[in-house]
């Protein structure tokens, strides 16, 4: 395939988002956008390479295809799952649980289907997925068995080559529109935000958008420009606008589905047409051959990282500083980026190497100690595997304080209206794969049987940190209510206010533990809570810790800043608490274990009675 300068320094950006977002994503909480560059890059390749082969033989060799692209995607997976669950031998296993059918879906291609089947999400913390970020892999290689058959079936339409390629190139502009609509219906409309994000037929925009681009560009090759026009504004603007983006969006907001992800694609195919104006210029410079270069690792970079920036921070000490877990993670990416490339692309090169200068002795030698290790990091992942729970301790007392109300309040996705027989016989196979794996079994404290009355003075509306104490906070707080739930974001306290304000059963102190999960608190969304709930009332903000891979100064700074400045708010600082002692969490670095919601129950209670 031939090299256009430019789509590699693309990359690059895209990754820079992508992992700033992992890394801090209090600072850039719309980084996740950068993916959609990633999806255009692939249609634009993928497609203009299968035209150019038609266009040339009249054929389409979909096997060809299919064994390049897994080629190419899946040795630095397997490596990537072998080193990956070797290292999490250094973390406890109850943290890692179900760890065996997410290994499993991320080997298959298949872990956006394993999330939306097992009530997974993108944003979800009660149990960390080193996988969940092969998401993108597993779309993309659902979109490579399809896609071919798609192009072969419109070109044989039409009886000229061209001809059918232009029919395609409607199409695939079409089908991506067509995707835009439902990724607005779904994500904005009905507010399933990860059926919008994680599904084929949702998330596919940017790959038709730089598809239907790379075969305008085989039919009518676009005009490549003199240096003195080059399109350098129009590119920055572009980035700049990325930018901003990822810097005010959030991934529940129906805005971001109605708009940005939409918006995100279109950009994502307009800055490819940008650099194909740019490959006439042969002055390109020392620093875009160095994005080149680098934006050429980002693919292993994207692998290693997240899941190596989780164990790092299970497996640094609790006071580390806060840029040490990002560094190791970022250092480490590159070293296994670069053991991937040596390992897998330069074997012709080390065999080579061996023929020249090695005798046989050494050569014998050398096989046996690639050996050993290939069977040390497999077998360390084995056991991984066979030692993890199905479910965490903490997700299990979790389950046991929700009261029936609650759970009636889970929004849950039947995956089988949407997708084939065959996804859903691969979510079953995950799910007894599942429970398959050893069991673990804490003690639940009694469910609490608390429900909001007109005798109900305050009310607690919190996330799954809340969620863990909420029989403590009953107990300790009289006529008290306590609205928890894992995963939930700052931005539903709106509704759960306004839904028992409408009832008249809104009590005079509402206290609001939100800023757990990446969301992006604004002195707006505060605005909107206390607007909601009417006049007379008074709130306590919670700040939040949520370990040392998940800074959350940010949030706590905006509610800190809120609280002084309005008389009827007050802040309860359970950050400085956590960060100082972790016994008080549970082994994730993030929830409560029993003296935690001690502490955590007392700290509230007390700051009720003294604004009471």
């Amino acid at each position: 395939m031939q090299w256009i300068v430019g789509l590699n320094s693309l990359r690059l950006f895209a990754m820079l988002l992508i992992v700033i977002y992992h890394f801090f994503g209090s600072f850039l909480p719309g980084g996740f956008i950068a993916v959609e560059i990633f999806f255009a890059i692939s249609g634009f390749l993928i497609v203009s390479g299968l035209a150019k082969e038609y266009l040339g033989t009249g054929k389409i060799s979909y096997r060809a295809f299919i064994k390049n692209r897994f080629a190419r995607l899946f040795p630095p997976l397997l490596l990537l799952v072998s080193i990956v669950l070797a290292l999490s031998l250094l973390v406890d296993s109850d943290v890692l649980a179900g760890l065996g059918p997410r290994t499993l879906a991320a080997l298959t291609f298949s872990t956006n289907i394993f999330e939306l089947a097992s009530n997974g999400g993108y944003e979800n913390f009660i149990s960390p997925n080193l996988f969940r970020h092969t998401w993108f892999l597993a779309l993309e290689m659902q979109i490579y068995l399809i896609m071919p058959l798609i192009l072969k079936l419109i070109v044989n339409l039409r009886t000229k080559r061209r001809d059918g390629m232009k029919l395609a190139a409607v199409i695939f502009a079409t089908l991506g529109a067509l995707s835009v609509v439902l990724m607005a219906i779904y994500g904005g409309l009905f507010n399933a935000v990860d059926r919008a994000y994680f599904a084929l037929d949702t998330h596919v925009a940017a790959f038709c958008f730089g598809a239907s681009l790379g075969i305008v560009n085989r039919l009518h090759p676009i005009k490549k420009l003199r240096k003195k026009a080059l399109p350098i504004a129009e590119i920055i603007t572009i980035f700049v606008t990325f930018a901003i983006l990822a810097r005010n969006i959030n991934y529940t907001s129906p805005l971001t589905f109605y708009l940005v992800l939409p918006l995100a694609a279109i950009l994502s195919a307009i800055l490819i047409y940008y650099v194909l104006q740019i490959q006439g210029n042969k002055r390109h410079g020392r620093t875009v051959r160095l994005a080149e270069y680098l934006g050429g690792k980002t693919y292993g970079i994207y692998l290693f990282h997240y899941p190596l920036f989780l164990l790092a921070g299970y497996i640094l000490p609790v006071d580390a500083p806060v840029w040490l877990c990002p560094s190791v993670a970022l250092l480490g990416s590159i070293v296994f980026t670069w053991l991937c490339d040596f390992l897998i692309r330069d074997v012709k090169k080390i065999a080579i190497l061996y023929r020249k200068h090695c005798l046989e002795q050494k050569q014998k030698m050398a096989i046996g100690i690639y050996a050993v290790l290939a069977i040390v990091v497999v077998l360390g992942g084995v056991i991984r595997v066979s030692t993890v729970p199905a479910e965490s301790n903490i997700a299990k007392q979790l389950a046991g304080q929700k009261t029936e109300a609650e759970q009636s309040k889970i929004q849950t996705f039947n995956l089988g209206n949407f997708v084939s027989d065959a996804t859903t016989i691969v979510g079953t196979a995950l799910t007894v794969a599942e429970t398959a794996a050893p069991a673990y079994t804490p003690v639940i404290p009694p469910q609490s049987t608390a429900t909001v009355t007109a005798d109900t003075k305050v009310l607690l509306i919190g996330d799954s940190v809340m969620l863990g104490a909420k029989n403590n906070l009953e107990a300790k707080i009289p006529h008290s209510y306590v609205d928890a739930m894992e995963s939930r974001g700052i931005e539903k306290a709106t509704s759960i206010i306004s839904d028992i304000r409408s009832r008249g059963l809104l009590p005079e102190i509402i206290v609001i533990a939100l800023a757990t999960n990446y969301r992006n608190i604004t002195p707006v969304m505060l605005d909107n809570i206390m607007s909601a709930a009417g006049p007379n009332h008074k709130f306590i903000l919670v700040t939040a810790y949520a370990g040392p891979t998940q800074p959350r100064e940010t949030q706590n700074a905006t509610m800190k800043n809120y609280a002084d400045a309005h008389s009827n708010v007050w802040l309860v600082d359970w950050y400085s608490i956590a960060i100082r002692d972790s016994s008080l969490l549970y082994n994730d670095r993030i929830h409560l274990d029993f003296a935690g919601r001690e502490t955590y129950a007392n700290l509230i209670a007390n700051k009720i009675k003294e604004i009471q």
